[in-house]
């Protein structure tokens, strides 16, 4: 199991996913959004720049942690997204769910706005 990294940018919280995220490792990295969140950070940026496999496991803890930011006035978006992951996010229509971003920077401009309760 990979590693799941924190960073903290522009009052964003930024979480990076080990390069598969998929059953065996999707509870870990909804344990950490969710740490974050309880820790007071509502603007949570998952930058899947290492990240090259998504299951069905990792996409259902992004959308169950989306859905409880978006419950508690927060956001969670989607940053270097490559393609393997564009392809599995357009299937399921998730890329019309997530704000996707292109670069970090310009993601972490956006939401820095939003970024702690």
């Amino acid at each position: 199991m990979g590693q799941v990294l924190v960073d903290y940018e522009g009052g964003v919280c930024v979480v990076q996913p080990p390069e598969r995220v998929d059953v065996s490792n999707a509870a870990h990295l909804l344990e950490v959004i969710q740490q974050e969140v309880a820790s007071g950070h509502r603007a949570i940026l998952v930058d899947l720049g290492r990240t090259d496999t998504l299951d069905s496991t990792a996409l259902g803890a992004l959308v169950q942690a989306y859905k409880w930011l978006q419950t508690g006035n927060g956001s969670l978006a989607l940053v270097a997204v490559g393609e393997p992951v564009r392809r599995v996010l357009s299937l399921t229509r998730l890329d019309d769910v997530f704000t996707l971003y292109a670069e970090r920077s310009e993601a972490v401009a956006a939401m820095g706005q939003n970024s702690v309760a």
